[in-house]
């Protein structure tokens, strides 16, 4: 047997790291979609057409399942040129009959070249030193009207897509996105917040806010306003859309496909208000860096899954979508759990609690750290493998837990054990979250 996560990552003097944020118009789930495959350094988001909607369609889900289908090209049938995942993916969204349509952009670094392909008006971006210097071009038959894969006999086809090469260099930022970003943030806007944030997750979460406000503004100019103007057609303010931006916090992860072994590793914040980078001692294991981390790491040698955890990092085992193994949590108290630290009175790897457990082909494992599991429940994972495939489902497992993080009036695991140890707290818990989703398979 085998676990299924990700291609063996390849010697580079460059890497593309990325952050997102998702802003849906209306429901939880929206019409946009992305995925972001960390080893293989290929990101890619798409627009579903809301016009569908009027016709009873699920609006987003011709784009959901094309980025599924995507991350599926790229894992099952070891593609890395974009527009073949691309190609791919629509083919598969055609077998399955999925009604619907959707822009598209989807972008692969390459050791300092980034090789592209977009189809409609999602596109990307670049920025040196906080100056724009290249946009991809916009794909439209007319104003408002983009190219858009579908099924339908007026869809487009990959063969339209454009297709790019460009070099970059280290310290360039990549801003990859929906027109729910384009149409209500000009350029210079986008500059301005590159200028104000230390950080690529700071930024993907600002641009899609200010995004999110200024299309809510019906006297301020946008760039959909002046397209409108441009073409002869009456609109002031923005554009209310869903919003989706790629653009790294407190989690750190690692996998080792070969090795079929993968870990997290969750700093604990409380070191930032000592103005120390919490993430360090997460990303690091050095002697001397200051700061503390709970971690969990696993292995899987030929159906038995090798498991060493400390703190609040776990994991969870599902057998046809349903719960069948829960990792249990070291901590001291309520929200304390257990952490590595260099400083005396932190805990040390020999109270970290081993396991070994039999794994079968077909089965899932969720390895996360605290802010997937203090946001989900095992029902609501559980309903998330069933709607995505297990490679496609740890992006909605970490979506659906920011999104559920943010829920003021909604219970969550984290608020039941709050009540259950006298604390008063309603709601999600706002944090850092890092998913693997790993999937055993026969060799």
């Amino acid at each position: 047997m085998k676990m299924i996560i990700d291609d063996e990552k390849k010697e580079k003097t460059m890497k593309m790291v990325c952050e997102y944020y998702y802003i849906p118009k209306d429901d939880i789930i929206g019409e946009d979609a992305l995925f972001i495959c960390e080893e293989e350094e290929i990101i890619g988001v798409a627009d579903g057409v809301g016009g569908w909607a009027k016709r009873g369609i699920d609006a987003g889900e011709y784009a959901r399942q094309l980025m599924n289908n995507s991350v599926e090209a790229i894992f099952f049938n070891n593609n890395t040129d974009p527009k073949t995942i691309l190609k791919e993916a629509y083919m598969a969204n055609a077998e399955a009959e999925i009604q619907g349509s959707s822009t598209a952009c989807i972008i692969r670094h390459n050791n300092g070249i980034l090789e592209t392909v977009n189809i409609g008006d999602s596109g990307f971006m670049i920025f040196r030193e906080n100056k724009f210097i290249y946009k991809s071009k916009t794909q439209q038959w007319k104003f408002n009207s983009p190219y858009q894969l579908g099924n339908s006999k007026y869809s487009d086809i990959p063969e339209l897509a454009r297709t790019m090469k460009i070099a970059v260099i280290p310290g360039d930022v990549i801003v990859l996105a929906t027109d729910g970003l384009f149409d209500n943030l000009f350029i210079s806007d986008i500059e301005e917040n590159l200028k104000s944030k230390s950080s690529s997750s700071n930024v993907a979460f600002s641009l899609a806010e200010l995004s999110r406000r200024y299309s809510l503004m019906k006297d301020r100019k946008s760039p959909f306003s002046k397209a409108a103007a441009k073409a002869g057609l009456p609109h002031t303010g923005g554009k209310f859309d869903d919003i989706t931006d790629d653009i790294i916090g407190e989690d750190a992860h690692f996998i080792c496909a070969k090795q079929e072994i993968i870990g997290v590793a969750d700093g604990v914040g409380g070191w930032a208000g000592k103005g120390i980078d919490a993430e360090a001692f997460a990303a690091n294991a050095k002697a001397e860096i200051q700061g503390s981390s709970t971690a969990c790491i696993l292995r899987h040698n030929n159906g038995i899954l090798q498991s060493v955890n400390t703190g609040d990092g776990r994991f969870f085992v599902f057998r046809n979508n349903k719960l069948v193994y829960r990792s249990k949590t070291q901590q001291v108290e309520f929200n304390v759990p257990y952490q590595l630290g260099n400083s005396e009175g932190y805990d040390t790897p020999d109270s970290a609690g081993t396991m070994e457990i039999t794994v079968v082909p077909e089965d899932v494992i969720v390895l996360g750290t605290d802010g997937l599991f203090d946001n989900m429940f095992v029902s609501d994972i559980e309903d998330v493998l069933k709607m995505f495939s297990s490679m496609g489902s740890a992006f909605w497992l970490a979506e659906f837990s920011r999104r559920y993080s943010l829920m003021k009036d909604r219970k969550s695991p984290f608020s039941e054990a709050a009540t259950k140890a006298g604390h008063s707290h309603t709601g999600g818990k706002f944090d850092d979250i890092t998913v693997i989703v790993a999937r055993i398979t026969s060799r």
